[in-house]
């Protein structure tokens, strides 16, 4: 029952809310005298001035009050819905809250598509400075797609502990490019410098005394 007359006053609430839109007099009186004008010119068959007034004083008292189905439907008419079984379809939280999950899963849908469609379109990759980014193909200096390169091929900065440069077994760890004396390129990977174009080389402890580490 507190569900109904939850409905019923909500209802009721926004007739009188519709009749101050339209201008009618602030008073008790003068909201039901305009409110039971304004029905009778939609053929809409409203309840007396003084029942609709009794409706807005037990509504400021929130006291419990019934009201016909008949005068239910046309106060709902009023408001512009087909009826009061249209009224409380179209404002039950229920409803309320469909209607947000139905356009919070569309809006994820539509993100969850852009992502995968720019996702599609980035088939390429380009130098970052540090390590390679897929980008779309149409971008400055994009060049196909290297698994081996886009997952492993990375700039390092240095450090002058032993294994950082080679693994346990004496393999490097670290290939450079020599741009000047104290001036090496480090990277994690074999391969052709990224900018340049030039083969670059395995480190080895000479090249890293003299132009990486002079502790080493």
């Amino acid at each position: 029952m507190k569900k109904v007359r939850s409905m019923q006053n909500k209802l009721v609430s926004k007739v009188f809310e519709k009749a101050s839109s339209e201008g009618a007099p602030k008073s008790r009186n003068g909201l039901a005298t305009h409110i039971h004008t304004a029905m009778n010119e939609l053929n809409l068959k409203p309840p007396t001035t003084k029942s609709i007034g009794t409706y807005h004083q037990k509504l400021e008292a929130n006291e419990d009050y019934a009201i016909a189905r008949v005068t239910l439907d046309s106060f709902a008419s009023y408001l512009e819905y087909d009826d009061y079984a249209d009224f409380i379809q179209k404002n039950s939280r229920k409803t309320v809250n469909t209607k947000r999950c139905k356009f919070l899963i569309i809006a994820l849908l539509a993100v969850i598509g852009f992502l995968i469609y720019d996702a599609q379109r980035k088939k390429c990759m380009t130098w970052d400075g540090e390590q390679y980014v897929k980008v779309h193909c149409e971008e400055a200096n994009a060049k196909p797609i290297d698994p081996g390169l886009l997952a492993n091929f990375k700039k390092l900065e240095k450090d002058c502990n032993k294994d950082f440069f080679f693994n346990e077994d004496g393999s490097p760890k670290v290939w450079y490019y020599k741009r000047g004396d104290k001036d090496l390129e480090l990277f994690s990977s074999p391969g052709i410098h990224p900018v340049k174009g030039n083969d670059l080389h395995k480190i080895n402890d000479d090249m890293i005394c003299k132009h990486v580490c002079d502790t080493y």
